[in-house]
């Protein structure tokens, strides 16, 4: 006589079916990366940290403490990772990599003063990293320093900056952009514009947004050297905005940026996106 399964039995395949179903839809989705991943970075740096030591070859410790510099900044641990940065230094004290990494962490932590001489150094050395660029634009943008900016302005206009773009001929220059120009991960884009020789320019600049709603509204800013100006999403769509007016001969530089990310639904992009930047003409518009 056959025994089939008791009904206990089946219970329990289906509740395992079931479970199985349901991991494998929430690894589809990012779920558990979502909720496990601070806590696997966080294993992964002290890990790195502690076998750092083990290595007698210095450029493998040096490398080590680099690898877990990286997981602290993941982890929005800038003290961490400036210590794992600081130790990679005395060990391998030309080490570029580490120099280039210190600077973006000084100036978050507001050691800007330490965070400039390091950028300066390194790009009287030729250094172009975006690293070393974009804490010497964001100094510019907030102070205003004039020797400074002769310098910079010297640099985007004949130097190799990763993700320099010019739009509108060689009129506008774009660092910072995707090369779909978006503003992404939270940080800014700077857009310095030449001014025409003869005449006024009021440039105008599309913003396009198309954020989720959860993450609306989200805003974002322009800040120029003599004014600041906002826009505000409330719902996804594109706004136009007009900066302020640069005087014959003149010229601007332009911080843009948003204030929340957010990353497209239903498709392979995973980008965590701000704001997109396109300049408006007359007749239409240009990337």
């Amino acid at each position: 006589m056959k025994r089939f399964p008791s009904v206990g039995f089946i219970y329990l395949i289906v509740v395992f079916l079931s479970c199985c179903i349901f991991f494998g839809w929430a690894a589809n989705r990012g779920w558990y990366e979502k909720a496990h991943r601070p806590r696997q970075l966080k294993k992964w740096a002290v890990y790195l940290e502690n076998i750092s030591q083990d290595f007698p070859r210095d450029s493998k410790r040096a490398a080590l403490l680099r690898e877990a510099a990286d997981r602290r900044l993941d982890l929005n641990q800038p003290e961490k990772a400036l210590v794992n940065l600081e130790k990679a230094l005395d060990i391998v004290p030309g080490d570029d990599n580490s120099k280039a990494k210190l600077i973006r962490i000084y100036y978050s932590l507001g050691r800007k003063g330490e965070a400039i001489r390091l950028a300066r150094e390194r790009m009287d050395q030729g250094h172009r990293d975006w690293d070393t660029i974009s804490v010497l634009l964001e100094d510019y943008s907030e102070r205003g320093t004039s020797d400074l900016w002769s310098w910079l302005e010297g640099v985007l206009k004949t130097e190799d900056i990763p993700g320099r773009r010019f739009i509108a001929g060689s009129r506008i220059t774009a660092v910072g952009l995707t090369p779909d120009s978006w503003t992404v991960e939270g940080k800014p884009a700077y857009i310095f514009i030449q001014g025409l020789p003869d005449k006024p320019l009021a440039q105008a600049l599309w913003l396009v947004c198309y954020a989720d709603e959860e993450t609306l509204p989200l805003t974002a800013t322009i800040h120029g050297s003599a004014t600041k100006r906002s826009y505000t999403f409330e719902k996804p769509g594109r706004a136009r905005m007009r900066l302020p007016e640069i005087p014959p001969g003149g010229r601007d530089l332009f911080v843009v940026k948003a204030d929340k990310s957010w990353v497209p639904k239903g498709g392979k992009d995973k980008r965590r996106l701000g704001v997109r930047i396109l300049v408006a003409d007359d007749d239409g518009e240009t990337t």
